[in-house]
């Protein structure tokens, strides 16, 4: 590269970041113009070095002046591009004025040139605006009028139906928050539906379970029912016998004794206790015991535990109760007296345990307390006893306790003990 060459390539490398900072600010791209202000300087500069220090001329000074150390030319090269990008920085900012300032001068002369045609020009449209006409012969203000008058009452209108419509959103807003609240009250009557519904089905579960462990409980309302009956008609015979021995008394009937209504009363007491305290014995001697005090109601039903099966795996039982008897609680105070040795307990007296021992074909037991001496007695009546051989009607006709039973002496009343533990074991008592 000759001497000419370099001065121009310098010269053209010199004049570009003056022009680029002019048209720097053309670009919409702030990346654009701030590489534009740094990267510019550092291409001038490192050109305009590379064509002053490595062409023929500045070689041969180089070796003229005896530099051989490429080291130092590095350094001065780098000590050059250093100034050069410097300067070349502050062309660019000046560029970036001559820019601005080449901007404001055209949009000087672009406003006076609007400025002069406007002049000149809007007379010339004003009056050409008022005189032309269109195709029926009206002005542009007659025109302007009835454009405004066919388009205005159009305007409102889409401002009515627009406000209608909005009116209609609103009242779609409330209905929806309207549909909300009945939604969210239909679901808390739901939610109060099934929490009643569960609380129904914990009770059908309990019923269920109640019925499960009474199995015979139609055949238990059946016969109270039944014994009910049987009752009325036992009671109506015995006050027209009454009435009857009434006509046929003599005078010496006043020697009985009568019972006043204070006497029934504290009897009744009195074997309401000694029928709980020998409800509470059974259930001490294995037995689960329902003792009942209502019209046809028997005294006893007496249940065992009756195993049924194991789990599979062996560590559980399946089980269920089982009704074995019907019992019929009596006290009496019996002494060792005549007359007063033995009570005779009639079909009249047992029949409540008798209709239910029939109903379910299982023994009747007898448990009568001797309130005079405490001793216990017992009897059982097996079912075949109860029933005839075709199994309806009546069979058994009752039973008297024994003379042992008003008796003080120790013998007899092991006897009796005995007798009445090997009742209770033949239904299975754990004695």
């Amino acid at each position: 590269m000759n001497t000419f060459d370099t001065i121009v390539y310098t010269v053209i490398l010199g004049v570009m970041p003056i022009i680029a900072g002019a048209i720097k600010n053309y670009s919409s791209n702030g990346i654009i113009r701030i590489l534009t202000r740094f990267v510019v300087p550092t291409v001038s500069a490192v050109l305009i070095t590379y064509t002053l220090f490595f062409n023929e001329m500045m070689l041969s000074v180089f070796d003229a002046i005896g530099y051989d150390n490429s080291n130092v030319e590095y350094m001065i090269a780098i000590s050059t591009i250093a100034i050069l990008w410097y300067m070349f920085y502050k062309l660019v900012s000046f560029g970036q004025r001559i820019g601005k300032q080449e901007d404001a001068g055209i949009q000087a002369d672009i406003n006076m040139v609007s400025y002069r045609v406007m002049q000149v020009f809007e007379p010339k449209l004003n009056d050409f605006a008022e005189n032309i006409k269109n195709d029926n012969g009206d002005t542009l203000d007659e025109f302007r009028t009835k454009i405004e008058s066919a388009i205005f009452p159009k305007i409102e209108n889409v401002k009515e139906n627009q406000n209608k419509i909005q009116d209609t959103a609103d009242s779609l807003c409330n209905a929806q928050e309207q549909s909300v609240l009945s939604l969210n009250k239909l679901q808390e009557n739901v939610d109060s539906l099934s929490e009643k519904i569960e609380d129904q089905n914990q009770i059908i579960g309990k019923v269920n379970s109640w019925l499960e462990n009474n199995p015979h409980l139609y055949e238990i309302l059946l016969s109270r029912i039944e014994a009910i009956s049987i009752q009325n008609k036992t009671n109506k015979i015995s006050d027209i016998r009454n009435i009857t021995n009434d006509d046929d008394s003599t005078d010496d009937s006043n020697t009985k004794t009568l019972l006043t209504t204070q006497d029934g009363i504290a009897n009744r007491a009195i074997g309401h206790t000694k029928q709980q305290e020998m409800a509470q014995y059974l259930r001490d001697v294995g037995f689960e015991v329902g003792d009942g005090h209502g019209a046809g109601e028997p005294d006893f039903i007496i249940k065992k535990k009756k195993i049924t099966g194991y789990d599979l795996d062996g560590t559980g039982e399946e089980s269920i109760m089982e009704i074995v008897a019907v019992g019929s609680c009596k006290s009496y105070t019996l002494k060792n007296q005549p007359k007063k040795k033995q009570r005779r307990i009639s079909t009249d007296d047992c029949i409540p345990e008798i209709t239910l021992a029939k109903k379910l074909c299982i023994p009747m037991i007898i448990l009568v307390t001797n309130r005079n001496n405490s001793r216990r007695w017992a009897a059982k009546i097996s079912y075949d006893n109860l029933v005839n051989e075709d199994g309806k009607g009546k069979k058994w006709s009752g039973i008297s306790t024994p003379v042992i039973f008003a008796q003080d002496d120790p013998e007899s009343a092991h006897m009796l003990e005995e007798q009445f533990l090997s009742i209770l074991a033949s239904i299975g008592a754990r004695v």
